[in-house]
């Protein structure tokens, strides 16, 4: 009987030496066959991910993103424990103890995933946090036993390479997390509006379980099943020992509360001087290194500045529109119940900031009433009206306004703004026919503190301040007399304001100027014919001192690039753009 054992020990331990050798056998021929193509694994020793440009203005804030993908590069150093541990909970508990695979969760996954086989559901897996770098730089996610061979080999020589920090580090960064963002510390502004290191344990969680399906646990479109695996990962976390029965209990109790910061910043007022911050990165830089190469971009805006400048520009536009009178109703609906029925699905008309979209529906001699969207009531007073003269051909205005059926009847569509006060008191308001725009410099260092360049960013993205070339008129002329005084001229040099003629060229007719007034005054001082802005004056000083001396000069001013060799020139028949004519005016302070 012992001999009989003895044999059958034999048999045992010579069998277990075979099937070990040849699983030696087939592993060897596995790698062999699997390993001589694999994907090259140097693009994760040299990570660095696409981020975008943030611009800041000058008391810090952030102003703007320019990004491919919305993502925050973050150290590891920098991502508190609390949010690792919610990481690998969710994804990967024992991620500190094995070699790039894990073969226990790999039995555990094996076992599930045959019950989930007979009910025809796809397979659970048990990737790595590892694994799933190989699988997101190197493979592709294609459900098969060749691509699980080749994503474990890659994965155990990955963890040859790289420590388990910096793999962490670039899993954090790099996974998508849903609504936008990439990485941690981008969806943590994105869902809570807040840094990493003041998140709450359920907040850290509810991120933690967007790694598996972001679009299925996002919280905004699916905050049952969200709350669902936050839960889950709040549990692992306690099972783990990362965070205490109490604080999970607490944190499984509340409910998800979002505070949504949006992918970017809301730019207000200063949507025109971050575009032309985009567009010079661009041209200095290229769009490639300005939304993937992680600029950090402090820019001298100033929000107090742009304020001001705003609301001069859109009331001074508003003033010069009013004095061209008043060109109708958005809409002429005929009668009170067809505006009504008209205003509810009316979208509101871009740049129209507090104003807001009403209908008449009665008028009488003293005043008209109007509904809003809402519900609410108002009125607009015959003196409210007072402004609203008809446009007639020729920007001529119509007859003075004496009733206020002269300007709005019922069943109209207008534009109207609250007045300050208790009563419901409104004023007639009408989207101005022209632009124009504002540029804000500090004349000592010549930098742009804000700027306006139109009525409504959103209506038109066109910036009038730095693209519109336009005529700089009679602003032209202190560069003419900067060129007198640079010869032989001094302020009280005296020149005459008389009637000129000047040839324009061959096959041309003479150019003969006229003063504002339509008079002249004879002998005058350079300084007094400046200050009068005299016409005569300034052009027969331009054919005394030169065209091309005037040229060197506008062109050294930074005015025009070559100003052409015409005596209108001095009198600002050229073209240039708000902020260059700014940027000159800011040196002659600075002189």
């Amino acid at each position: 009987m012992i001999r009989v054992l003895r044999v059958l020990a034999r048999l045992v331990f010579v069998t277990g030496i075979m099937v070990a050798l040849a699983a030696a056998g087939g592993a060897a021929l596995l790698i062999s066959h699997y390993g001589h193509d694999l994907p090259d694994h140097q693009q994760l020793l040299s990570y660095q991910p696409p981020t975008g440009t943030r611009v800041y203005g000058a008391n810090g804030d952030l102003m703007a993103e320019f990004a491919t993908e919305h993502r925050i590069l973050t150290p590891i150093k920098d991502i508190p424990p609390l949010v690792v541990h919610a990481f690998l909970a969710a994804e990967d508990r024992e991620f500190f103890s094995h070699g790039g695979v894990n073969p226990f969760s790999i039995i555990r996954a094996a076992v599930a995933d045959l019950v989930r086989y007979r009910r025809g559901q796809r397979p659970l897996g048990a990737s790595t946090i590892t694994q799933q770098l190989v699988r997101h730089f190197l493979l592709t996610n294609e459900v098969s036993i060749p691509r699980k061979i080749k994503e474990a080999l890659l994965a155990y020589r990955i963890e040859r390479y790289l420590s388990k920090e910096r793999i962490l580090e670039i899993y954090l960064n790099e996974i998508y997390l849903g609504a936008g963002a990439y990485g941690v510390a981008a969806a943590g502004e994105i869902y809570f509006s807040k840094k990493l290191d003041q998140l709450t344990p359920a907040e850290a969680a509810t991120l933690a379980a967007l790694p598996k399906a972001p679009h299925a646990y996002n919280p905004f479109r699916n905050p049952v099943q969200a709350k669902y695996r936050r839960d889950w990962v709040l549990a692992g976390m306690v099972q783990m020992g990362w965070l205490s029965p109490d604080a999970a209990r607490v944190a499984t109790a509340k409910p998800i509360r979002l505070n949504p910061g949006g992918t970017e910043p809301d730019i207000g007022d200063a949507g025109y001087f971050v575009e032309d911050v985009r567009r010079e990165l661009i041209a200095r830089f290229g769009e490639k290194l300005v939304y993937e190469g992680g600029l950090r971009v402090h820019t001298s805006y100033s929000a107090a500045q742009q304020h001001m400048a705003e609301t001069a520009f859109r009331d001074g536009l508003v003033a010069y529109d009013r004095r061209h009178g008043w060109r109708g109703p958005l809409q002429r609906l005929g009668n009170p119940r067809a505006a009504l029925a008209a205003l509810a699905g009316t979208p509101t008309p871009p740049g129209i900031n507090t104003w807001q979209v009403a209908a008449v529906t009665a008028i009488d001699r003293g005043s008209a009433q109007i509904a809003l969207k809402g519900g609410m009531q108002g009125r607009i007073q015959l003196g409210e009206l007072q402004w609203a003269r008809a446009t007639l051909p020729d920007q001529r205005l119509g007859s003075p306004v004496r009733s206020v059926g002269d300007v709005v009847l019922p069943g109209d569509l207008v534009l109207v703004e609250h007045l300050p006060g208790p009563a419901p008191l409104y004023g007639l308001r009408q989207l101005p026919d022209i632009s124009g725009a504002v540029v804000v410099m500090d004349p000592k260092t010549g930098r742009v503190l804000a700027d306006v360049g139109g009525w409504d960013f959103k209506s038109s993205q066109f910036d009038r301040g730095t693209q519109a070339r336009r005529q700089p008129g009679s602003a032209i002329k202190p560069f003419v007399y900067v060129t007198a005084l640079q010869g032989n001229f001094t302020p009280s040099s005296v020149i005459m304001d008389a009637p000129i003629s000047l040839p324009q060229g061959p096959g041309m007719p003479e150019w003969s100027p006229v003063n504002y007034e339509g008079t002249s005054v004879g002998p005058t001082t350079l300084r007094q014919a400046l200050v009068h802005s005299r016409n005569l004056a300034t052009a027969r000083l331009a054919s005394m001192i030169g065209l091309r001396s005037i040229a060197r000069t506008v062109e050294s001013f930074g005015i025009m690039d070559k100003m052409p060799l015409y005596y209108s020139m001095a009198l600002g028949a050229g073209d240039t753009t708000p902020l260059r004519l700014t940027a000159a005016y800011a040196m002659l302070d600075n002189s």
